[in-house]
């Protein structure tokens, strides 16, 4: 579906332990300038001696850059040059282009090439950037007929692909119960996490490291004021979100079994730890 100009981008994050989320997003009436996405590869091409082309790739990530030229609000430029030194602290954002439909959810088993059901750990979204109704604090947010998505394995399968909804179903208290793509799916995604998302919604990126020196907000006399922000994704943190994850292709220990959950390590409790703090709840 068309994205509504008055939802357009908003940012999550948490500065401090045990803190709710922070929600910025600019003003109605100073939409963002631009917002490109690119999918990076890791890993190498080559020649061989007989003329072939060797390609060995580690993992595939998503960076988005956006632009926000010339607005004035001083309120925005403060929220921003905020977020600025969680960012430059490593810190972990949630990122949307469209700030209502603004869900993501891991699939519950591996998915072959030519399936088209989906279902979901738990009873939908686990990530807390959703949108919420002020009445009733329901989270909305979630797989919609003809939703733009796509479905993304962990590294180093990496797998990507798009695709739509077909239709979803909810039990009677709104919990996601699967839900059903128009295409079959193309590749087989096998390698946890496996992620289904907003085609718009990208729910944990960092500063990319290239621009950690420079500025992400720029003033001409402090009268106007422009953030040029360049974002990437984390595959390694979806290991630990929350640890809804249960399958690692590095702990299958019969090849046609199910996938098991691995011990967590020093660095994955380190990724967890980053993790709450995004979230707000540690």
């Amino acid at each position: 579906m068309p994205i509504d100009p008055a939802n357009i981008w908003a940012i999550w994050y948490s500065g401090a332990a045990g803190q709710p989320l922070t929600k910025l997003r600019p003003l109605a009436n100073e939409g963002v300038s631009d917002i490109q996405v690119e999918l990076v590869p890791t890993g190498d091409s080559s020649r061989t001696a007989d003329g072939s082309m060797s390609t060995t790739t580690v993992g595939m990530y998503h960076r988005i850059r956006v632009i926000y030229e010339q607005f004035t609000s001083r309120d925005t430029m403060r929220q921003l040059r905020t977020l600025e030194t969680h960012l430059k602290r490593g810190g972990l954002v949630t990122f949307s282009q469209d700030t209502i439909n603004a869900w993501a959810i891991f699939s519950n088993t591996a998915l072959q090439a030519g399936s088209t059901r989906v279902y979901s750990i738990g009873v939908g979204s686990p990530f807390p950037s959703g949108y919420t109704d002020d009445i009733t604090g329901v989270t909305l947010a979630g797989p919609d007929d003809d939703d733009e998505v796509v479905i993304t394995s962990g590294w180093p399968e990496s797998s990507i692909e798009w695709n739509t909804v077909n239709a979803a179903l909810y039990d009677v208290n709104g919990n996601l119960q699967f839900f059903d793509l128009n295409r079959p799916l193309v590749y087989d995604h096998t390698q946890g996490p496996i992620m289904v998302r907003y085609h718009t919604f990208y729910p944990m990126m960092r500063l990319a490291p290239s621009t950690r020196e420079q500025p992400i907000i720029v003033s001409e006399h402090d009268l106007t004021f422009t953030l040029d922000l360049t974002l990437e994704e984390v595959p390694a943190t979806f290991f630990q979100f929350e640890g809804k994850v249960p399958y690692d292709v590095n702990e299958r220990p019969d090849p046609d079994g199910p996938y098991v959950t691995r011990a967590p390590s020093p660095r994955d409790q380190a990724l967890d730890l980053l993790l709450g703090w995004i979230r707000g709840r540690r």
